[in-house]
């Protein structure tokens, strides 16, 4: 492919006015899209940067540390340098992800770095957990409950099409190997079709079944079988 400096000697000197306004008007419906985007429960564009970087990265580490107080938020405001749009980016980019996806609500961390951004954007108080959303963190414990293999067991027994992919995986590690040998085509199939099976874009009736928590105890237990993941 043609590098970018051997184009440069076809391209004109000096761009036309008109070519400026169209470029002026694209930015603009640009711009307009990326503010409606950050009021969408699930946004697509987001215009990120270092501030907005940063101020996500706090949010993930405070609520890691389970930071449920206003001081956490104040530091959060800190951190975007009380600029509003900073901080409403910061909160859509944690959203960001496509219509029907939840899963930064299927943990408590997730949870909690949403109502962070939340009250470090609009100026209110941090809110409180919601009732029915304890009770959702109650379900995904039981389902967790006991480490990895039971919960994957536990989801297995639930979700019967995991035995095959499961089935196929121990096969092909044991005749190609595992680790850095495990063929990066053929993972990104069983990836695919695990999204199938489990999680947010499978055909499954219970909303547990569909949770991120549950993809991820599939994944996680899968990728630990073809040991997929660095240590």
């Amino acid at each position: 492919m043609p590098s970018a400096d051997e184009h440069r000697g076809d391209e004109p000197q000096r761009r036309s006015l008109k070519g400026i306004v169209r470029a002026s008007g694209l930015a603009a419906l640009l711009g307009l899209a990326a503010r409606k985007e950050q009021r969408s429960p699930h946004p697509q564009v987001v215009r990120g940067g270092p501030e907005v970087d940063a101020v996500v990265d706090l949010a993930e580490e405070l609520a890691e540390q389970g930071r449920d107080d206003e001081a956490a938020v104040r530091q959060l405001r800190a951190a975007g340098k009380g600029r509003k749009g900073v901080l409403n980016r910061a909160l859509a980019m944690t959203r960001m992800g496509p219509d029907g996806y939840v899963g930064l609500f299927d943990f408590r961390a997730g949870d909690l770095t949403d109502r962070l951004l939340v009250a470090a954007a609009t100026g209110a108080p941090i809110q409180p957990r919601s009732g029915e959303q304890e009770a959702w963190f109650e379900r995904i414990d039981r389902l967790r409950a006991g480490g990895p293999d039971l919960a994957y067991a536990r989801l297995k027994a639930q979700v019967p099409d995991l035995d095959a992919l499961e089935r196929e995986v121990r096969a092909h590690v044991a005749a190609n190997g595992s680790g850095a040998a495990v063929d990066d085509a053929w993972w990104e199939s069983v990836y695919d079709r695990l999204e199938q099976t489990v999680g947010w874009k499978s055909q499954l009736a219970d909303p547990m079944l569909r949770s991120g928590a549950a993809f991820a105890i599939a994944y996680s237990y899968l990728g630990g079988l073809a040991d997929i993941f660095d240590d």
